[in-house]
Formats: C-alpha cells, structure tokens, sequence
C-alpha cells in the first residue's frame, strides 16, 4: 500500500490533481493509497477497481453499504450498457474484489444491506446473500398467496425488491418492487422453519411475514424490531408510518422499548401492526410534505426525515410526537441538494451527504462540517465537494463515493 502524508500547506485541490495523475500508474500495483489528516486517517480508491473494470470504464458506484469488516459497493455499467459490477472490499487488504454471480448477470440489483457481517441484495427477481463471497439465492419470492407467514411456499411466483432496511433484531426488511408483496425476513437461522406440517424440509426456510404499509421510502429502526416508512396518508398528504415486528410473548420483545409512536399501539395484533394505513404521527401535529424525502432512524428510536430535492434542502426529526426543523445553516449548506442520510449511532451523530458542502454532522444541538471534508476531493476551480453516496460502519469509519474515489475515512481520537 502506497502511503502518502498530506502537509497542511499543500492545497487539496493541487494534492487530487497530483494523485489523479499519479493513480493510473500506481493502479498496476495496488488501487488504494493512505493519508493522515488531524483527527482521521484516509484510504482512498479510484472508482474503478483496476482488478475488476478497465481504468476507463467511468462506471458511477449505485450502492455502498458498510459491513463488519469492510464495504460493498455496486457499480453501473458505462452509458447504461453491460451488467453492474458488485465488488467487495475487506479491511485486511482494501483490495476491491468482485462478486460471482453466476446465472444471475442480468438481474439487476436495486438496494444492499447489512446484517453484522451478513450481506443481502435484492434484485428485480429476488433476494441475494453474498457467502464464501459468492452470490446465492436467499430466497426467491412473490405471490404471498403461496407465502403463508410461519409456511415455506410450495410454488414461487418472483417478484422485485424496491428497498432494502435492516432492524436492531437484525430482520431485513424487503419493499416490493411493481405488483411484487414486501415482506420482511428473520435472518437468525434458529428462526427459520424446520418443518411443515410434523414433516421434516429438506433445508430451514427463511420465514417472512408480509408488511404493507405506504411507503416512498424506509428505514430499519436499530432499536428495535421496527420499519420506519414516508408515504401517502388517508388524508392525501404525505407522513411517517411505522411497522412493529415485536411478538407477543417472544422473549426478544422485553428486550426492546415499545416505540414512541401514536400508532401502532402495544396491544395492536401483529397483522394490523405491520398492515395499516395508520400514520404514526399524533392528530393535529404538522407533517413535512417532501419531494424526494430522505429517511434514516437512530438508536434512540427517532427518525430523520430530509428534503432532497434541488434548491429545497430541510431536515426534520421526529421522537413520536412532533417534529423538529433541524435544518442545517445556510453558510453550511451552501446551496447544497441533500443526498443522503446516515445515523452514526455509536456517536449519536446525524450524517448528511451533499452535493457541494461534503459531508455535515449534526451532533443533537449544532451542525458542523465532518473532519472528513478536509480531505474530500474539490472540484476543480471551486469550492465544491460533492459526496455521492456515503456509509458508517460500528467503529464510526465512513465509507464516501465521489464521482472518482471511494474513500474509508477512519477517526482517530488518541491523543496527537
């Protein structure tokens, strides 16, 4: 590994424009370089990984989930032409590496998540689990008119994955894509079904049971087995609605707090509470009405909401009872469109990725630019650092794409 030390006198802008130049013949050896700045160090990859694409494939990078370990990052075939590229990252090495996929080059993937250090990604055909860093069928699914909750299904009509969210019990939730049912999965293997009817299955299935709730967007709630969603309302405007997976009687349920939410209530069947149209937010309290909304949720059991539409940027969090505007000043925003949202849970820290200010923190009481930001790539001849896609692991290391770089930054809080 190339490993560089950034002088605070050398300028970032002429610093890239250097490693941009440099990369190409580095890329032959190893695709990765370090730098240490202030509080953080960084590692740094070109967007496309020499041992997977050709150096000038410009394939922008769709999804970026961070795993125990390392990173998954998916990249877009060039122009729109040829099969995505999914590659995985591991912290041993920071080699980027691809993922077989044998059979299954023409489905495309739509979303990723994490589970610890388990991987899923849903297609427009089913779900997808990376083992031995192969890609193998979790579960193929559709028609919940043969996916009874606690039975395997006997025949399988496929349907797509729209979204992909994981909860703190470690379910993953999958949005349906089209007409296909989203159902949301135990992933801890001694929840899965041995047999069916006094009669052993030839493998455990993954049990799922159905939700539907409107959903524009969602987010797994990291504190309990929980969905938070954003969509349409029986009133015909927008708001947060809210799925609880916490069974009645399961020993898992005294583990975690029942949500602060108006809606479902504690005594609320498991069917109704994850099949409503019930909005989750008291009578009478003003909802965000959001163009292309932004979600994410915290440990604390609260949810962020986020307007990512150009020219329009607010930021809202709701506890269960109302909602606070938390939107970020405008000498820190600086025009930016919001692009993403991500809790650092480990610190308590709200994530924003943007597309001229970097990244922004805020801590619960003030927003400040993330030390990351000084070392983010600037656009040439201005003061732009757009962040395309972001990631947090446990250890609080972001995980950043930019239009030419995938970058782990990693905090550094020994003393200097």
């Amino acid at each position: 590994m190339l490993r560089l030390v950034r002088r605070p006198s050398i300028l970032h802008a002429a610093l890239f424009a250097l490693l941009q130049m440099a990369l190409p013949s580095i890329a032959s050896a190893t695709s990765w370089f370090s730098m240490s700045e202030g509080g953080g160090s960084l590692d740094v990859a070109r967007a496309q990984p020499p041992q997977v694409l050709p150096s000038d494939a410009g394939r922008a990078l769709s999804e970026l989930v961070a795993f125990d370990g390392g990173a998954f990052a998916v990249y877009e075939p060039p122009r729109g032409t040829g099969p995505q590229c999914p590659v995985l990252i591991h912290g041993d090495d920071w080699q980027p590496v691809g993922v077989p996929r044998e059979g299954w080059e023409d489905r495309r993937i739509q979303a990723a998540v994490a589970v610890g250090g388990a991987l899923f990604w849903g297609t427009d055909f089913s779900l997808m689990e990376i083992v031995e860093g192969r890609a193998v069928p979790f579960v193929e699914f559709g028609d919940l008119r043969h996916f009874a909750v606690m039975v395997p299904p006997p025949v399988l009509h496929y349907g797509g994955v729209a979204q992909l969210a994981t909860d703190g019990a470690g379910n993953v939730w999958a949005h349906g894509s089209g007409r296909a049912e989203s159902i949301v999965f135990y992933t801890h293997r001694d929840r899965w079904l041995t047999t069916y009817r006094n009669k052993p299955l030839p493998r455990p299935y993954p049990l799922g049971w159905p939700w539907d709730v409107p959903a524009e967007v969602i987010a797994g709630d990291p504190s309990r087995p929980g969905l938070w969603t954003y969509g349409p309302a029986r009133d015909g405007a927008d708001s947060v609605f809210y799925c609880d997976l916490a069974l009645p009687g399961d020993p898992w349920e005294k583990a975690f707090p029942q949500p602060r939410v108006a809606f479902p209530r504690a005594d609320t069947a498991i069917d109704f509470r994850l099949t409503h149209t019930r909005t989750a937010v008291p009578n009478g309290v003003l909802r965000p009405q959001l163009i292309r909304p932004l979600l994410a949720a915290d440990i604390t059991g609260r949810c962020w909401l986020a307007e990512g539409a150009e020219g329009a940027a607010t930021v809202h969090v709701f506890d269960g009872q109302v909602f606070t505007d938390v939107t970020p000043p405008p000498e820190l925003l600086k025009g930016s469109q919001l692009r993403q949202l991500v809790c650092d849970n480990a610190r308590g820290e709200l994530l924003v990725a943007t597309s001229v200010a970097g990244v922004l923190v805020f801590d619960g009481a003030k927003w400040s630019e993330h030390p990351l930001n000084s070392v983010l790539p600037t656009v040439k001849d201005t003061g732009m650092k757009p962040v395309d896609r972001m990631a947090v692991s446990e250890d609080s290391s972001v995980w950043v794409a930019t239009a030419s770089y995938l970058l782990h930054w990693t905090r550094d809080d020994e003393p200097q």
